[in-house]
């Protein structure tokens, strides 16, 4: 029995980099056209207020779901090519499935009780669908998260684009024809997981987890063993990357977590995004590399080769949405949410950091280091969450996204004395230099015609960014096709 089918049409596991890139960017399309229908559309249907108690039930319960939800995605990671090659998948799945029915149980318990303390309405759906939410969110990607290990990107793009779309319709029609709220960004998504879920079981016979979930004691102990190194690292990291909003909720108000979440979003939705489309993208080859057993030389030339390409690709993903993310915020909000543009480009390049200390992540979880991961991380979360209490008590919430800039950088400064600087060296950043020059010639222009022309006409940033990003391609696309093979 096999939870996958043996041949598919859609698939080819040996594919290049690019081709698993350009599939799951076609998901992200699909995300950032929906995005950008979505967005002016409910930023002007609901309030600053709204999208604050939505954004912090999200992250609590995203936080919740750590601990209980989320070391099944991260299990698989790493023990479906361990599992395949033993030929025991369906003992790894089924034990995966069992041990969410079991934690999903307790985490609507905890929900339906925790919701009887909210005074508001509102804030009862928002917690009581949250549940649900991360339940079936977790249950699709479990069916689907080993298409993006096998490289069966487009499979598992169209899959993505469909839920997308089904949840998008299912919105318009709970807001607009049923007049819910904002607890609707949760049951929309909760309904089309049931579509999928639905829809998985019926027309793909050969995934069979759901039949007779049990656990098998050696994969549990393994999972265990394993999570207690992702667990912790995953939860730091999360409170990393979230806390500021809860810091900005306690020091200044809903209204300004709101604001401030909302323009953090688009920041997820753009480079943060592509950067997962990246890691997507290039774990079969990642993967393999830290399975194998090659020679040290070997494995410095393929780990320089995807760093470089990393590089190469998302330096100029994020020059490009920092000079242009007041016509952005122009376009994707309406009302008070346009005025604070100026926090998108900081969190910007905290996302390109962020991509960075990805491969040392993955590399050092699979070299079981925990105690360097436990160190560097929990001292980046505290030297974060002292910095932001001392500035949001200074001057105003828009601090907070230069505060998780600083700490990236401090996080990689440390990752790369220890580790990155074997190989972000002068063979791995020699073939960067034109393309940063590129870069830096872009930027000049695009400064001096808005210093000496005073142009701002979002039509003129388009056909400028279109310009630049087109010329960049031309010029690096050789030197990418060599990093990426």
């Amino acid at each position: 029995m096999k939870i996958y089918p043996k041949q598919s049409t859609w698939s080819n596991t040996s594919s290049s980099i690019g081709i698993h890139f350009s599939w799951y960017f076609l998901s992200l399309i699909v995300n950032v056209a929906i995005s950008f229908i979505k967005s002016p559309i409910y930023t002007d249907l609901f309030s600053p207020n709204e999208f604050g108690l939505y954004s912090l039930v999200l992250i609590s319960f995203t936080i919740f779901s750590m601990f209980l939800l989320n070391f099944s995605s991260s299990a698989i990671w790493r023990f479906h090519i361990k599992a395949k090659q033993e030929n025991s998948i369906e003992k790894l799945y089924s034990t995966i499935i069992s041990l969410i029915l079991i934690s999903g149980f307790f985490l609507i318990t905890a929900s339906l009780f925790i919701s009887t303390f909210a005074e508001k309405l509102i804030l009862k759906k928002l917690i009581v669908f949250g549940a649900f939410y991360f339940i079936t969110n977790e249950l699709v990607n479990i069916i689907i998260i080993h298409l993006k290990i096998e490289g069966k990107s487009a499979r598992y793009s169209i899959i993505t684009s469909i839920q997308l779309l089904i949840s998008f319709g299912i919105l318009l029609f709970l807001t607009f024809v049923l007049h819910q709220g904002i607890e609707s960004f949760f049951s929309s998504i909760i309904l089309s997981n049931i579509i999928i879920l639905i829809w998985l079981t019926i027309k793909f016979r050969s995934y069979r987890i759901f039949i007779f979930p049990r656990i098998d004691k050696s994969f549990f102990s393994m999972i265990i063993e394993y999570s207690k190194l992702a667990l912790i690292v995953d939860f730091v990291f999360y409170i990393f990357k979230n806390i500021d909003r809860y810091l900005i909720q306690y020091f200044k108000g809903i209204s300004e977590t709101g604001l401030y979440n909302q323009i953090y979003n688009i920041a997820d939705l753009t480079i943060f995004s592509i950067i997962t489309i990246f890691f997507s993208a290039i774990t079969p080859k990642y993967f393999n590399l830290l399975e194998s057993k090659v020679s040290k030389d070997i494995f410095s030339k393929k780990y320089k080769n995807l760093l470089g390409l990393y590089l190469i690709i998302f330096l100029p993903v994020c020059t490009y949405l920092s000079l242009y993310s007041r016509e952005i915020c122009h376009i994707l909000f309406r009302g008070e949410f346009r005025n604070y543009s100026h926090i998108l480009p900081p969190i910007i390049f905290s996302n390109l950091f962020f991509g960075l200390l990805q491969f040392n992540a993955i590399k050092f979880r699979f070299e079981n280091k925990r105690k360097l991961m436990y160190i560097s991380y929990i001292s980046s979360l505290v030297f974060n969450i002292l910095l932001n209490i001392i500035l949001l008590n200074l001057t105003s919430f828009e601090v907070a996204a230069t505060v998780t800039l600083i700490s990236y950088i401090g996080l990689f400064g440390f990752f790369y004395f220890y580790d990155l600087k074997n190989y972000l060296d002068k063979a791995c950043l020699s073939p960067l230099m034109i393309p940063i020059i590129i870069l830096i010639i872009q930027i000049v222009i695009h400064l001096s015609i808005k210093y000496f022309f005073k142009i701002d006409s979002i039509l003129f940033a388009f056909i400028e960014g279109l310009i630049f990003a087109i010329s960049y391609f031309l010029m690096t696309k050789e030197r990418s096709i060599n990093l990426s093979t």
